[in-house]
């Protein structure tokens, strides 16, 4: 039997302002003004020195993410026998500027894995796996990643489907 499992995409949820940012991201919340000044003389040799008005901005929380399958190898279609496992690892990297959570959308009915071949489109017995522990349906994983510590910028989690 040949079955493909093709796993939604992984959003990032609203990820929470944090202190901890990489190399070159600008943490949330961070104030950051700008004023243009410019020397020039004229024809006659007088000096004038001119500044603009004073322009602020606050940056604002830029979640972003990255999703690696299987160690970065291809993910969603496997050949496999009757009644063998297929099991697909996604690691969830934050690559914004602040620690937040990670939550999976899927569609109404699809419990987030869409079956294709010869399993009918069965996906009842997916299972998730998140720090070692076992959900059945996606509304399950959501709750344990919400009440897991925020991930910091830069760090990762692993979802084993």
């Amino acid at each position: 039997m040949r079955a493909r499992l093709f796993c939604l995409a992984f959003f990032a949820a609203a990820l929470v302002p944090g202190a901890h940012a990489l190399a070159g991201q600008t943490p949330p919340n961070t104030t950051i003004q700008n004023t243009a000044s410019a020397t020039y003389k004229d024809a006659g040799g007088n000096s004038y020195t001119t500044q603009s008005n004073t322009v602020t901005t606050i940056v604002q929380n830029a979640p972003s993410l990255t999703v690696t399958t299987n160690n970065g190898a291809a993910a969603g279609s496997q050949t496999i026998a009757p009644g063998q496992v297929v099991s697909d690892t996604y690691t969830l990297t934050n690559t914004g500027n602040a620690s937040g959570n990670f939550a999976l959308t899927t569609g109404p009915t699809d419990n987030g894995v869409q079956g294709a071949g010869n399993d009918n489109g069965n996906t009842s017995s997916v299972q998730f796996i998140y720090n070692s522990t076992t959900y059945t349906t996606v509304a399950a994983l959501n709750t344990a990643l919400a009440a897991a510590a925020a991930t910091s910028t830069g760090s990762s989690i692993t979802v084993q489907v």
